[in-house]
């Protein structure tokens, strides 16, 4: 028996196919998503590229189609710009939750076989509707694809709930995690996606482009974190953003000591949103695990640790293939769980 999973997120696709047992047989990708959707105003773009990556990922396994039982997907292609739009279950949830409320349908135009499609609801914060416009506001959050890592993550950590993911991509998203396995909620900005922004729109983008000179092992500047940080802090993201360009045309600095300076500028404006956490109605306790790009994590760590005196602990996560297998491995517990296998 095979199984897949899709998983569709901001500006990428997968598609793996596994075992009974979650062994991954094969897999897909496509840079294809959400963001693709919203660009072209149809999911005709979407469907396209799973197509791709789903040719990909059964030829790698060396399977046919019909040999497939279901598909399982989660992320933002259970949005309204993905294939099947599924609402939010209020926090807390846990895997029992997410097991329960699985959304099954069929889609065509995508593979040539026809087998059910179980779409995994995202978590939304709890918040009362009820409430002031104010207190509503500083809880809105919600998540589509980060509560299977979390449920692929909690066997995995070699610390014990209570935990909090910090995870780094086209978004910043914090996800509490408590002692029962219950995500209480979460706290995002857009911080990756302002990052490629002003990466490919912008002026600064020239200053940060690879000249060919290497990058020295191991580099990191803490005085230019640390300015980056208290320029952000007194004078805003936006004029901290024009430090690469100065660096560029006023001194003799390097291209990857001027994208330290972005990605300080971000992080230092990102962690603001940490000073909403006594109003969201949860607490981030318990260790830290910060899930990306292994650069952009250290500042992250750097910055919680000395700037915010964050006292838990801080676990860097950036292998790509422990990331992917995450997300691999949640779904197929919510499989299970939903027995499903």
């Amino acid at each position: 028996m095979y199984i897949s999973s899709v998983d569709c997120g901001t500006t990428n696709s997968r598609v793996y196919i596994l075992d009974e047992f979650g062994v991954v047989k094969g897999k897909g990708k496509y840079q294809v998503g959400i963001s693709d959707v919203a660009r072209e105003k149809s999911n005709t773009v979407l469907k396209k590229g799973l197509s791709i990556a789903f040719d990909q990922a059964i030829k790698q396994a060396n399977i046919d189609l019909k040999d497939l039982k279901f598909v399982l997907s989660a992320g933002m292609i259970t949005s309204e710009l993905g294939l099947c739009e599924v609402p939010h279950l209020q926090a807390p949830v846990d895997i029992n939750d997410l097991a329960a409320n699985l959304v099954k349908t069929n889609i065509k135009d995508i593979i040539d076989v026809n087998i059910p499609w179980y779409f995994i609801p995202g978590i939304k914060n709890d918040f009362d509707l009820n409430d002031s416009y104010e207190n509503q506001m500083v809880k809105f959050d919600f998540m589509r694809g980060e509560e299977v890592q979390a449920i692929g993550m909690s066997d995995s950590l070699k610390e014990t709930s209570p935990f909090t993911l910090c995870m780094l991509s086209s978004h910043t998203k914090f996800v509490s995690v408590d002692k029962s396995g219950k995500i209480k909620g979460s706290l995002t900005t857009l911080s990756g996606q302002i990052y490629r922004a002003f990466i490919e729109s912008t002026s600064i983008g020239k200053s940060v482009l690879d000249d060919g000179s290497q990058i020295p092992f191991n580099y990191f500047d803490k005085e230019k974190i640390d300015f980056t940080y208290d320029v952000t802090k007194n004078s805003g993201l936006l004029r901290a953003m024009m430090l690469p360009r100065f660096l560029d045309v006023l001194t003799t600095s390097k291209w990857y000591e001027r994208l330290l300076v972005i990605d300080a500028a971000i992080a230092s404006d990102d962690l603001n949103c940490l000073s909403q956490i006594d109003n969201l109605g949860f607490s981030f306790n318990g260790p830290i695990v910060l899930i990306g790009k292994k650069s952009r994590c250290e500042v992250y760590k750097y910055l919680l640790e000395n700037k915010l005196n964050w006292k838990q602990d801080v676990e860097i996560i950036s292998d790509s293939n422990q990331i992917d297998n995450f997300n691999i491995q949640g779904v197929y517990k919510i499989a299970k769980k939903a027995k499903l296998i």
